[in-house]
């Protein structure tokens, strides 16, 4: 990541952090349960995927996002 992208991501995160109320403390804590999440849907089975309404398509692009990504 260039410094250039990188101060830009931090900018977006900072702008977004006071723009939502939110603290360092619960932004962490979001990324964390979004990681668990996408953890949790890449090692489930088509069929459980299927009951829950989801399919692997939907699952491939979510897994694929950064943790920081909603």
């Amino acid at each position: 990541m260039t410094d250039v992208t990188c101060s830009q991501s931090y900018t977006h995160f900072a702008n977004a952090v006071e723009r939502d109320g939110l603290t360092i403390g619960a932004v962490l804590k979001a990324w964390h349960f979004r990681w668990q999440s996408r953890q949790r849907l890449s090692r489930m089975t088509d069929r459980e995927l299927d009951d829950v309404g989801l399919d692997r398509n939907m699952v491939e692009r979510e897994i694929a996002k950064p943790f920081w990504r909603r």
